[in-house]
């Protein structure tokens, strides 16, 4: 649809996608872009998770550390199988509410209540995270197969926006672990991370139209935000004139 431009920022944590997806947001907004941020982890506190992290976290843990008998062994394997197959599906399809309505549901009314006469009545909407990311932390804690993860990031990149513009925010493993030590756990967790992020970029051309920019954020924060505005705004005065 014509009026939006989803610029979107990814990458594993401590790659710094926050604060250049912030950065970049403030930047456009001097410029007096229409322009949004939207954190998807922020559907992390719909009342939906709140619900299922209430009262399906607590029983799926007490059944993993429960006694080891046999007929506890045999309920205690059917409970975390169900909730295996319904959990990790909820949680997507409460991400996909929220795509509808903070990009699907905007970009209609726009497009039904406004023409577009210039790049500044353009709608920009800047993404930290998006569901591929999603997919990625599901697809790592449930342990699905290869094959279901690719499956999922192909449904869903249907089912969503296509970004118009990505930003790839690599760092090496060991300066992710380094900046979230306390979130990440340890390095090991770490470089699997990274593996699982390297699999989607090379994933991406499949999954989206969009142009992909990969920005190395172990260099310089001043000249790193400089490459990103720089791209952007060249990203958004393109597109204007026809590109």
């Amino acid at each position: 649809m014509k009026g939006h431009t989803l610029i979107c920022f990814i990458g594993i944590d401590g790659s710094g996608k926050s604060t250049l997806s912030k950065y970049l947001y403030e930047e456009l907004k001097k410029r007096e872009y229409n322009v949004s941020y939207i954190w998807w982890l922020e559907g992390e506190y719909s009342l939906l998770r709140k619900l299922l992290r209430t009262i399906g976290k607590p029983i799926y843990k007490n059944l993993r550390n429960c006694v080891n008998t046999l007929n506890v062994r045999k309920s205690k394997s059917i409970a975390i199988h169900i909730f295996n197959i319904l959990y990790p599906k909820l949680v997507l399809l409460d991400y996909l509410r929220f795509g509808i309505l903070k990009m699907w549901l905007p970009k209609i009314i726009n497009n039904i209540n406004n023409k577009i006469i210039s790049n500044r009545d353009n709608k920009i909407i800047i993404l930290d995270r998006y569901i591929y990311d999603i997919i990625l932390f599901i697809s790592e804690e449930f342990n699905y197969p290869i094959s279901k993860k690719i499956k999922l990031l192909n449904i869903y990149s249907k089912l969503l926006p296509s970004p118009d513009l990505i930003f790839i925010i690599d760092v090496p493993p060991e300066v992710s672990y380094f900046r979230k030590r306390e979130e990440i756990r340890s390095i090991k967790v770490a470089k699997l991370m990274w593996k699982n992020y390297q699999e989607l970029y090379f994933s991406l051309n499949n999954l989206t139209s969009g142009k992909i920019i990969r920005i190395d954020n172990t260099k310089r924060l001043e000249e790193v935000k400089a490459d990103i505005l720089k791209t952007t705004l060249d990203f958004i005065n393109g597109d204007e004139n026809g590109r």
